[in-house]
């Protein structure tokens, strides 16, 4: 967990996390009952909330210069109980964020209103969160996020001195096909750890960026953060001044808009959920590889959040792990539901769908469990098309309740449905 989010290590420790629990009283830690917890909190210290909002968005942008913060504390006239209220609204986020994300908060452009901003890299997390944001009471001063937005304006204050996207200098190099993206910032030479450094730089290329693209390019490059200018690239800009050539470095802002220059654009236009994963992969099965086995007939996966069917590479296996040990830790089930149709004429199984066959059996599937207004016994992630079934993927935040709505489905299907299978993903 980075130094500058809302959520401190402290907050995210196991005995922290046990307090937390015990307010669960009887009731199992599960998705569904951590949502509501999150949602309670919210709504019981919702007002403290915004009343220490501005202390604590300085929180966000603050590091090592506690006396500005107990300035700041007092301006606002802010006791000591008031901020434990607040504290506690968001305290509860700690057993979703744990150590892999950051909890921020930061004002609008609307005076006295704020974003609090749950950022993390796990895909899983991201649809997690998504859906918590979906269905969040509604606050007139308060509005709950996924993933941070680009601000070009952003500053940080370190050891009482504000710090721009220019006091940040950048060189991108390659080297045996791998690019590293060097951020040098010798300001803070001597004045904070090298830890510490690689929390400022993150927190800055991600309010450049936003959370996406600063993603994308985290994944296809090493960052590497320094006080000073490296002495190897030292000496390649002095030879390259020798033959009169131009090798210098450019601060954070202009390496932005070089890179925005250069196809950034195009990722911009992806939504604050976009979470690159290798399992979850919209690749269909190999056309030479498929069959009429379940899971072995897909030809076509609708986005990047949905479910894999069939997971075959072993390097994928410790991702697929990771986020199964988490959902099993919440109480939820990654479902497949599988649908086939009948041919009306024949009464009999339809070996071979149509792309509208399937579509129609997507859309009905969809519609009905919409109709249930359970949104907390689900979301729907994803879905696939094949020759012979349709896929529709769902998180079950309660899945025997899911499989007594599932079972009551054939039965107010509208269209000519042979069966509706489920399966989980383990």
């Amino acid at each position: 967990m980075a130094t500058l989010s809302l959520l401190r290590e402290e907050q995210c420790s196991e005995e922290s996390l046990n307090l937390i629990k015990a307010s669960l009283g009887d009731k199992e830690l599960t998705w569904k009952n951590l949502s509501s917890i999150i949602y309670q909190s919210l709504e019981e210290h919702y007002e403290s909330l915004v009343e220490a909002a501005p202390l604590f968005t300085a929180l966000c942008t603050t590091l090592e210069d506690q006396k500005s913060l107990q300035e700041l504390q007092a301006q606002l006239g802010l006791t000591d109980e008031t901020l434990a209220q607040a504290t506690q609204a968001y305290e509860v986020f700690a057993h979703l964020i744990n150590d892999e994300g950051e909890l921020l908060i930061k004002p609008t452009k609307a005076k006295g209103k704020y974003d609090l901003i749950v950022s993390t890299d796990l895909a899983i997390k991201n649809l997690l969160v998504q859906h918590l944001i979906e269905h969040a009471p509604k606050f007139a001063k308060l509005k709950l996020c996924l993933g941070r937005e680009r601000d070009p304006n952003f500053t940080l204050n370190v050891l009482g001195e504000r710090l721009c996207y220019e006091d940040f200098l950048v060189f991108v190099e390659q080297e045996n096909g791998v690019t590293t993206v060097n951020i040098v910032c010798s300001k803070l030479k001597d004045k904070i750890s090298a830890e510490q450094l690689n929390d400022v730089v993150e927190c800055m290329f991600r309010s450049l960026f936003g959370d996406v693209i600063a993603r994308i390019i985290a994944a296809g490059a090493l960052i590497n953060t320094e006080f000073d200018i490296p002495e190897k690239l030292k000496a390649r800009m002095e030879e390259a001044k020798r033959n009169n050539e131009e090798l210098f470095l450019v601060n954070l802002k202009d390496f932005y808009k070089n890179y925005m220059s250069h196809g950034g654009k195009s990722l911009a236009k992806e939504n604050n959920h976009l979470y690159v994963s290798s399992y979850r992969s919209n690749e269909p099965c190999p056309k030479d590889q498929r069959t009429h086995a379940l899971g072995q007939d897909i030809y076509e996966i609708d986005t990047l959040q949905t479910f894999a069917v069939n997971l075959t590479n072993p390097d994928m296996q410790a991702e697929k792990l990771q986020d199964l040990k988490l959902l099993k830790h919440l109480g939820v089930v990654p479902v497949t539901i599988a649908l086939s149709m009948k041919d009306t004429a024949t009464n009999e199984v339809k070996s071979t769908l149509s792309r509208m066959e399937n579509n129609q059996l997507l859309k009905d599937c969809e519609r009905y469990l919409k109709r249930t207004n359970e949104h907390t016994t689900f979301k729907i992630v994803g879905s696939a098309l094949g020759t012979n079934y349709s896929y529709l993927h769902v998180l079950a935040f309660d899945y025997p309740r899911f499989t007594e709505l599932m079972a009551k489905y054939p039965e107010n299907a509208k269209v000519a449905l042979n069966a509706a299978e489920l399966t989980t993903l383990e």
